[in-house]
């Protein structure tokens, strides 16, 4: 994935997907917190790069950014 810009929508949900993965399957909050974090802060270092799925990314930014929530909550 590292040929892939930090905002692109797929590299944006793969880790998110594992995170979920690591909470819910693995019961893995705290690995599941770190990586979401991890993209989180990439994702934001990455905001000023053009990309055409602003929406999607939005939406997918938005999603980590809901479960670093509810994993900081547990």
């Amino acid at each position: 994935m590292a040929e892939l810009r930090p905002a692109n929508t797929t590299r944006l949900g793969a880790p998110l997907n594992f995170a979920v993965f690591k909470a819910d399957i693995l019961n893995s909050t705290k690995e599941a917190y770190a990586l979401a974090v991890e993209s989180f802060q990439e994702v934001l270092e990455g905001l000023d790069e053009h990309e055409d799925d602003l929406d999607e990314r939005g939406s997918i930014t938005y999603s980590i950014s809901d479960n670093i929530e509810l994993w900081t909550s547990d």
